[in-house]
């Protein structure tokens, strides 16, 4: 590699600097693009970069960007060597198991080794960068999978001072190895594919930031060393904050969550239904005394279990399913409101509690019954919005 000697830039002074991460396809001229367009534009020094590549990009960047007079050679001598020094362009081989570079990541297997590569330059790049911005390129040209996973990489990893900026040339003509690498560079004269002739000094080179969420608290303080690892702590941190959806399910008396059946009783389905209904009708709050509860039991009455239907002549310890049948007074809830209704709503929050155990722990904010009490009367609703309550096979009685 030529070193030249510093000349002043033409553009602004550039006082910052950043080090950029990139995934690049066949053509390495969107890095230089980038580089020149951050310092004329943005006053932004780029100090190092870190560059993921497949066999042809490799290839490619020796020819055009890294040769005596290639690309690089020419941005030193227009805007100086110290933007983007050749020995702190760090290239991130994708290879294989064999040693080998992959040609391509159109395999399930050279998809993984790429995407690893593109984490690890991640890493990299930020270690390099301390407390200075990382710049990840959107630099990938028409290999969509770059823009993906350096996208990924960048909602993963980025900190508050981290950028995801794509590059992009107001003349596609000198997209794809047309010898076109900054606006203000030695060669000028260029033709396009019908052979009309433009100057590189009226190509702009545009660098759009990109706004994303970022994620990074979802992996909390781990490091993770392997982008599958952190892909799946990833995943497993937003299905435990989406809220899951609840099925109450009146014909089959039974309770779904993201279609797994909580196994509930036909007791404990009668307080979780009622609950359901309320957050349908409201607030959501069930009292002691609410008609729901009644409701609920009358419009499943039919479909009640040989078992339960037999509790009801006897005096049995719940005395629950005596109030609902009328067996007392509408107006007389001592047992309902007694230690009777107490445990059988303990029963439903336990179950519940060991369900989302064993599924999903994170569940259980949504599906943990809240209490409230307001004087002398105790109440509480399902936490989880109407919105993922589906009410399936309604009985008419209790139509919504």
């Amino acid at each position: 590699m030529t070193a030249h000697s510093e000349h002043s830039p033409s553009g602004p002074p550039a006082k910052r600097s950043c080090v950029v991460v990139t995934a690049l396809g066949p053509n390495p001229a969107a890095l230089i693009e980038l580089v020149w367009a951050l310092a004329e534009q943005q006053g932004i020094t780029t100090d190092a970069a870190h560059v993921v590549a497949v066999a042809r990009t490799v290839h490619y960047l020796n020819e055009e960007l890294l040769a005596p007079n290639g690309a690089l050679d020419q941005l030193h001598a227009v805007r100086g060597a110290a933007l983007l020094p050749a020995q702190r362009l760090v290239v991130h081989e994708a290879i294989a198991a064999n040693g080998s570079l992959i040609e391509d990541d159109d395999t399930d297997l050279h998809a993984e080794i790429f995407s690893e590569a593109v984490w690890q330059a991640a890493r990299a790049a930020q270690k390099e960068a301390g407390d200075r911005p990382v710049i990840f390129a959107l630099a990938g040209g028409r290999r969509r999978t770059a823009t993906a996973l350096v996208t990924t990489a960048f909602q993963l990893l980025a900190r508050p001072q981290d950028r995801c900026i794509d590059v992009r040339v107001s003349h596609r003509a000198v997209e794809g190895g047309s010898g076109f690498f900054f606006p203000d560079q030695p060669e000028q004269d260029f033709s396009d594919s019908k052979g009309n002739p433009f100057r590189a000094s009226d190509v702009q080179v545009l660098i759009p930031e990109i706004p994303l969420p970022r994620l990074r608290a979802l992996l909390g303080n781990v490091d993770f060393e392997h982008f599958s690892d952190a892909l799946k702590a990833s995943q497993r941190r937003i299905d435990e904050a989406a809220p899951p959806n609840v099925c109450v399910d009146f014909e089959k008396l039974k309770v779904f969550v993201n279609e797994i059946d909580v196994r509930l009783t036909e007791q404990r389905f009668l307080v979780f239904a009622a609950m359901a209904l309320a957050r349908h009708d409201g607030e959501g709050w069930l009292t002691s005394d609410d008609a729901r509860l009644r409701q609920v039991w009358k419009a499943c009455e039919r479909k009640w279990s040989k078992l339960a239907r037999s509790e009801l002549k006897q005096d049995n310890p719940s005395g629950v399913l005596v109030w609902l049948c009328g067996e007392i007074g509408e107006n007389d809830t001592e047992l309902w409101k007694g230690q009777p209704l107490r445990k059988l709503r303990s029963d439903v929050r336990k179950a519940l509690a060991t369900f989302c155990a064993k599924h999903r722990p994170g569940w259980a904010r949504f599906l943990l019954p809240e209490k409230a009490k307001v004087t002398d009367t105790s109440k509480q609703r399902l936490p989880v919005e109407t919105r993922f309550i589906e009410l399936r096979n309604l009985p008419e009685a209790l139509g919504r």
